[in-house]
């Protein structure tokens, strides 16, 4: 049976540490894969390199509102439910992306997890500007740069910013 998603000699590195070192994964229509590592091992990374499936990211959307409560979603994994947002809104599909952030946003919000709420804010607003409501994406741009401003994370205020300039 042909693979439903490829990836062949994936390479990532953030500075000189490497997350993956030329990984080749196949995975076919229907199976089901763990990806297990300690933090910062690479699983979102590698999760990211295989995101350009819509059908991979359905399933993903599965798993992850499985982990999710009514009172939001314990996110010891919270890059994973930033990725398969990020990879809807690249998707154009960005009710989508707000529907995998919400469990997130719900438990940042209500927590001090300013780094966590800082990217979450970024990437809804730029799903609700991708949805033509400016209005609703300008204050939750404006303050994912006024966190990452405060908290020293250039990155997220980058993006953030750069959002802004573009409603």
């Amino acid at each position: 049976m042909p693979n439903l998603v490829n990836t062949e000699l994936a390479s990532k590195a953030y500075h000189e540490r490497v997350l993956l070192d030329q990984v080749s994964l196949g995975v076919s229509a229907g199976q089901r894969i763990g990806v297990v590592g300690r933090n910062g091992a690479g699983k979102t990374t590698l999760l990211s390199a295989l995101a350009g499936s819509a059908d991979l990211l359905r399933q993903a959307d599965d798993l992850l509102g499985e982990a999710a409560s009514r009172h939001g979603a314990w996110m010891p994994g919270h890059e994973s439910y930033l990725a398969v947002a990020q990879a809807w809104l690249n998707q154009r599909e960005p009710d989508r992306c707000r529907a995998a952030l919400a469990p997130l946003l719900t438990v940042a919000r209500h927590g001090p997890w300013i780094p966590v709420l800082a990217q979450s804010l970024t990437v809804d607003g730029r799903a609700l500007a991708a949805l033509g409501r400016s209005e609703e994406a300008r204050p939750a741009l404006a303050e994912a740069s006024r966190l990452a401003t405060a908290h020293g994370m250039p990155r997220v205020r980058s993006a953030a910013t750069a959002a802004l300039a573009g409603l």
